[in-house]
């Protein structure tokens, strides 16, 4: 994934921070992992929504997670949905049932996160194009794109390679993308630095290292 590529991937962000906060946005758990949208279309049948609002989760290899986000037209729409908490998902599912929750502030680093892949998914890009791509966590909120060049001083970074991650209301989440200039380096600074102090002059916070690629373990333990 080349410079042009993080570029997309600020655009794509952008778009993902554009996701309401308005409680128009529900998050569903424990979905048949061949759901679609159009599946989750049917679940919410008689609902203001689009299949453009739909946003499936997915693992770093591609698969799906079971969790979704789905945009409504109204915040009263979204309450609405919630009350179909528990509900069996679809007859083709069996007795299956899923979770509909209201969205939370903390959900957004997942909003965004969700939206990205979607839309990578739907562009036809490769999975493996995010290889070199690492996900920070537990940032402190007044981190900067500087800060985190520093914590990886001796990992080669791609050029405007760290993407930090805000709210709507442009307040930091306390995560961030970082693109690496490949997936060697991406995987020997998770295997380095997840979980380590980020920077003395935040105290002894450490922060936690994602991949967001294929090709690698997800989480570094």
């Amino acid at each position: 994934m080349g410079v042009s590529a993080m570029d997309a991937m600020a655009s794509e962000l952008t778009a993902s921070q554009g996701l309401p906060l308005d409680g128009s946005v529900v998050k569903m758990k424990g979905l048949p992992f061949k759901a679609s949208g159009e599946d989750v279309l049917k679940f919410y049948g008689g609902f203001a929504i689009k299949s453009s609002n739909i946003y499936l989760k997915r693992h770093p290899d591609g698969r799906p997670s079971g969790e979704a986000f789905v945009v409504f037209e109204s915040p009263e729409e979204a309450q609405r949905a919630c009350q179909k908490d528990r509900e069996t998902f679809g007859e083709k599912y069996g007795d299956r049932y899923v979770r509909v929750y209201p969205t939370l502030e903390s959900d957004v680093g997942d909003m965004q996160q969700a939206v990205l892949q979607q839309n990578m998914f739907q562009q036809g890009h490769s999975h493996a194009h995010m290889d070199s791509v690492v996900k920070m966590k537990s940032l402190p909120f007044d981190a900067t794109q500087l800060d985190i060049i520093q914590f990886f001083e001796i990992y080669k970074l791609k050029p405007n390679g760290v993407q930090l991650v805000v709210r709507s209301d442009n307040k930091p989440t306390g995560e961030a993308f970082v693109d690496f200039e490949n997936y060697e380096e991406a995987s020997k600074a998770m295997r380095e630095k997840d979980h380590k102090v980020f920077n003395e002059k935040f105290g002894d916070r450490y922060v936690r290292l994602i991949q967001v690629g294929s090709g690698a373990a997800a989480v570094v333990q």
